[in-house]
């Protein structure tokens, strides 16, 4: 999946005639996993979603509903009727509407751990830049690398199929983890849970785990009395994800993501 690759975007409320579904906290259905939160299709490959590819043919329905998809695929010409997208405003373009499905459950997960808006605001605007919110996004160069897409890639990690998860270097779900020792740890918490990799509660799960590690004790202080989005969003940069790149145009741009996202999400 795509990167946002540009600097300025603004934020655009779309009216829908017939309304969304509440946020989706299950990513997996099917005989094993079950039913999708209601309102939500699961699609011939076992994900819960609303797209014409999750309802249309293939769908399941004694797994989720069908035929009637309430957030459509994006293009040029055919705005998503989801009731939060991102426009790009120097082609007209909208940025994919898939992830915002999960934005608000994971809104309120980061909220009541951080107890503090702002540090919330921090982390889900670099995860936005880094997955794009989607907890079974592999990163983009190695989907072509693998000729797998996303979903092919978590099925096959999930099922066996796929044994180098660990040491491929892949970027993988909602903050991109890449190093063997983070992918390892994340498969083992998975399969401990009897869950998917891609499954978004194991992910939030797992990071919240990752930050209550001592060695980011003083990261996790600063998150939970940061002042501004800026100051939250500037420590998870610069002391969590730690990357070559930390000018300060990197550190405001993953900022405004967290601005953006908490203007409509902090209510």
């Amino acid at each position: 999946m795509k990167y946002l690759n540009i600097i300025s975007v603004v934020l655009a409320i779309i009216s829908s005639t017939s309304a969304a579904p509440a946020a989706m906290s299950k990513v997996r259905c099917g005989s094993i996993d079950g039913k999708c939160d209601p309102g939500y299709c699961c699609s011939k490959y076992g994900w819960c979603g609303a797209t014409s590819d999750h309802c249309g043919k293939g769908c399941q329905s004694e797994f989720g509903t069908c035929n009637s998809p309430s957030i459509t695929k994006t293009t040029k010409t055919s705005k998503p009727t989801s009731s939060i997208i991102w426009e790009n405003k120097y082609d007209n373009d909208y940025v994919d509407s898939f992830p915002n499905i999960y934005t608000k459950y994971i809104w309120d997960f980061l909220v009541d751990k951080i107890e503090n808006k702002y540090g919330a605001a921090g982390i889900i605007g670099n995860l936005y830049v880094k997955s794009r919110l989607n907890p079974a996004n592999l990163e983009e160069k190695y989907e072509k690398k693998f000729n797998m897409n996303d979903e092919e890639y978590t099925r096959a990690v999930d099922n066996g199929s796929y044994s180098k998860f660990t040491t491929d270097n892949g970027g993988y779900g909602l903050f991109q983890w890449a190093s063997e020792k983070h992918k390892s740890k994340l498969l083992k918490y998975a399969k401990i849970q009897g869950k998917s990799i891609g499954d978004l509660q194991i992910q939030l799960d797992f990071l919240w785990l990752e930050l209550q590690d001592k060695k980011y004790e003083n990261l996790l202080k600063a998150l939970k009395t940061a002042n501004s989005v800026q100051e939250a969003s500037d420590k998870i940069v610069l002391n969590f994800e730690k990357p070559k790149d930390q000018s300060q145009d990197k550190l405001n741009i993953r900022a405004k993501y967290g601005k953006l996202l908490m203007s409509i999400l902090d209510n």
